[in-house]
């Protein structure tokens, strides 16, 4: 069963023809510089009237905190990952927790309710959990932390 965040979703950036879609594509560092990220971007770029936020690009070199990455979560319009890593994983309950379309780059489909609740329990066994929880706390509002601290016990509604 898919969740409300799933339902909300579709495979395509919702284009406003007065401005440019964001879209933040959340991937490991060991994929940066190959085939498969310049495959990703391809993809991604193909929308049309929208902007593809790579976490490789110049804006993020040397950054050593999730937070630039967590705030261009925020400021997207959908939000596409590949892969598993801490960072992926935090951007993506990020994403979540924020109201952002989400979508799987190795399916293609929204993301599902079993995939959330895993990434989920990964996320809460990583040993900055503490640390990004108080980062996540600081950055948003309430009601985002709520929403934050609610995908971790696995309340998808």
């Amino acid at each position: 069963m898919m969740s409300d965040y799933a339902d909300n979703q579709t495979h395509k950036p919702n284009a406003n023809a007065h401005r440019m879609n964001k879209i933040h594509y959340a991937h490991s560092i060991r994929l940066y510089n190959v085939s498969i990220e310049k495959d990703d971007l391809d993809f991604l770029n193909s929308f049309g009237h929208s902007i593809t936020v790579n976490p490789n690009g110049l804006e993020f070199k040397g950054k050593r905190s999730m937070k630039p990455y967590i705030l261009s979560v925020s400021e997207c319009d959908s939000f596409w990952y590949r892969g598993k890593t801490i960072g992926v994983i935090f951007e993506v309950l990020t994403a979540l927790a924020l109201n952002k379309n989400v979508t799987s780059l190795t399916t293609k489909e929204p993301i599902s309710d079993i995939e959330v609740s895993n990434l989920a329990e990964i996320f809460k066994k990583h040993r900055f959990f503490e640390s990004d929880i108080r980062l996540f706390e600081k950055l948003f509002n309430s009601i985002a932390y709520e929403n934050f601290l609610n995908l971790l016990k696995g309340d998808f509604r």
